[in-house]
């Protein structure tokens, strides 16, 4: 079985299979409890799909590791699955759209908040 390398600079992650660069996700603080996952990305989504999951729990020690008790993440529709697997919820208090618009510097319209509380 391969094995994946995960490289850490500030808040930004890289992944790499046998050398190669297969994905990266980069996170920030969202309040005093709370990491907003910006982006999470690996190659070939769907066949490397146990991958994603490996990059996902990585990023959670990360934030966890920050001292930060819960993970918000913005979703499409068709990936719930998946973070629902991962222990994901829908969260019952929207995120502020005003505060996602500042950290992350675009407009949403059209996304599902998940989020994740991390034991410590």
């Amino acid at each position: 079985m391969s094995q994946l390398t995960f490289t850490k600079r500030n808040n930004i992650i890289s992944v790499s299979l046998e050398g190669n660069h297969i994905g990266s996700a980069s996170y920030i603080k969202y309040d005093d409890d709370t990491a907003l996952i910006q982006y999470i990305y690996v190659e070939n989504y769907e066949t490397n799909l146990n991958y994603f999951r490996e990059l996902v729990s990585y990023v959670e020690a990360c934030i966890k590791e920050s001292g930060f008790h819960h993970v918000y993440l913005l979703a499409d529709e068709e990936d719930l699955s998946i973070y629902f697997d991962l222990g994901y919820l829908r969260a019952v208090k929207e995120p502020d759209l005003q505060i996602l618009t500042k950290l992350l510097g675009v407009t949403l319209t059209n996304f599902v908040s998940l989020i994740k509380h991390l034991n410590h």
